[in-house]
């Protein structure tokens, strides 16, 4: 089961469960990579939830995201993701 199923169906408890073991376990890389994960159209989980009126879910996902979204990890991610490093 994905992020984006559970976004989907709206299953809060799941989510909840999936994000949780992840923090629990120092896997906020992890985390991160799956609040932000896209499908094949380009749908994050938060699209999923938002498009199904999950409005509980929604509340949830932004609840971790604050928590680990910083925007220097953002940033990070995107000089990564284009093969950029980071000027020291």
């Amino acid at each position: 089961m994905t992020l984006h199923t559970t976004a989907r169906d709206g299953n809060a408890h799941i989510t909840g469960f999936l994000l949780n073991s992840l923090e629990e376990t120092g896997h906020a890389d992890t985390l991160v990579k799956l609040l932000l994960a896209q499908n094949y159209d380009s749908y994050t989980a938060w699209h999923f939830a938002a498009k199904n009126g999950q409005l509980e879910l929604l509340r949830k996902l932004w609840e971790w995201a604050k928590e680990v979204l910083t925007q220097e990890k953002l940033n990070n991610m995107f000089l990564a993701k284009y093969g950029y490093e980071r000027a020291a």
